[in-house]
C-alpha cells in the first residue's frame, strides 16, 4: 500500500475537516488516498499472519474451533480473512507511520 499524494482531497481536507463546527463538536480530520495494490511488505505480513494462525490452529484445534472461528472479520483460517487483516493493518501502518500495528 502506497500513499498517492492528491492535492484535490488536500483542498478539501483543509476547506472541510479542519475545524469545522458541528453544533457543539469541532471536527478535525483528513482524508487520504492510497493505492490497493499489495506491496512486499504486505506479502510479508500475509506470511506472516498466515503461519502464525496455522500454528495456532494445529497447537489447539479444540480453542480455535470454539473462538477463533468466527472474528468480527470472518473466519480467521480463510485466506480471504487473513488478507483483509492484513490490508488493514497495512493502511493502519501507512496512516500512521508512527505506530506499528504489525500481527504481533
Amino acid at each position: 500500500m502506497k500513499y498517492i499524494p492528491t492535492p484535490e482531497l488536500q483542498h478539501f481536507t483543509s476547506a472541510c475537516l479542519s475545524g469545522t463546527r458541528l453544533g457543539e463538536f469541532i471536527v478535525n480530520g483528513f482524508i487520504e488516498a492510497y493505492s490497493c495494490k499489495p506491496d512486499r511488505t504486505e506479502a510479508k505480513l500475509y506470511h506472516t499472519v498466515r503461519t502464525k494462525v496455522e500454528r495456532q490452529i494445529s497447537s489447539s484445534p479444540k480453542v480455535f474451533t470454539e473462538k477463533m472461528a468466527s472474528s468480527p472479520l470472518g473466519p480467521i483460517n480463510h485466506s480471504s480473512t487473513i488478507q483483509l487483516l492484513v490490508q488493514l493493518i497495512s493502511t493502519l501502518n501507512s496512516s500512521l507511520p508512527e505506530h506499528d500495528f504489525r500481527y504481533g
